[in-house]
């Protein structure tokens, strides 16, 4: 399958991408995952934190981590897919994460419309000759002004510039949104002083709260979201 996932910056794009990263490693699954933030450190971290917390048996932390193979010099779709191709032909590879797609180089286009567009192209073609998973990061491209304000916020097809060929060779495409990040939906108690954030309908919710919103389905479009929290080892369903 090919998963995007789409979020404006510090929504949590990266720590959603983790999150379904860490859970393939846990079942057993090889990941390679092709940095374009350079921010290497802020993804393996993270990810250990996450399937520490989450492991039933914490000790078999490190064989787990053998899972994962990270680079952040594979600038190029060529050489993402290079790399995704020597590991597979050593059995280690089942899923390839990109974060993000509108960081790839490409030696021939120049226009980021043409880049996103070849990028997305060249992945669904490896997740098909692999038979592998691709997940990708993508940055929503039109700017949070221009879209009104508070939960109007969150993003939709529309929010997502140079992501037509995205749209067309996704099977799922997750919306990713973080109300804290934005200013009208936090909210401090008055008498006790801690903050919260709040939901579409006002109401008070965990301050770290992150909403995830199934806007594709294999062609079919959702809209029910899922209800996160951002916790010290990183999301997780919310439970209360």
């Amino acid at each position: 399958t090919y998963t995007a996932i789409y979020a404006d910056s510090g929504h949590g794009k990266t720590t959603s991408m983790i999150m379904f990263a860490g859970n393939l490693i846990m079942n057993g699954y090889n990941v390679y995952w092709s940095d374009h933030e350079g921010a290497k450190k802020h993804v393996i971290q993270p990810l250990y934190e996450y399937v520490q917390e989450k492991l039933p048996v914490p000790e078999y932390i490190q064989d787990v981590m053998k899972r994962f193979y990270i680079t952040d010099d594979t600038y190029d779709i060529v050489d993402i897919k290079r790399t995704a191709r020597m590991l597979n032909s050593n059995g280690n590879l089942d899923a390839v994460f990109v974060d993000y797609i509108q960081n790839v180089d490409n030696g021939i286009y120049t226009q980021d419309t043409d880049i996103v567009k070849n990028t997305s192209k060249e992945l669904n073609k490896l997740k098909s000759e692999l038979d592998c998973v691709v997940v990708v990061g993508s940055q929503v491209t039109l700017k949070g002004a221009d879209r009104r304000s508070g939960w109007a916020l969150f993003p939709s097809d529309n929010d997502w510039r140079d992501s037509g060929q995205i749209k067309q060779d996704a099977d799922y495409i997750l919306s990713v949104f973080r109300p804290s990040k934005i200013e009208g939906l936090l909210e401090q108690d008055e008498q006790t002083g801690q903050v919260y954030s709040k939901d579409s309908n006002g109401n008070r919710i965990h301050k770290n709260s992150v909403f995830m919103r199934p806007v594709k389905v294999r062609g079919v479009h959702k809209f029910k979201q899922e209800h996160l929290v951002h916790n010290y080892y990183g999301l997780d369903f919310n439970v209360g």
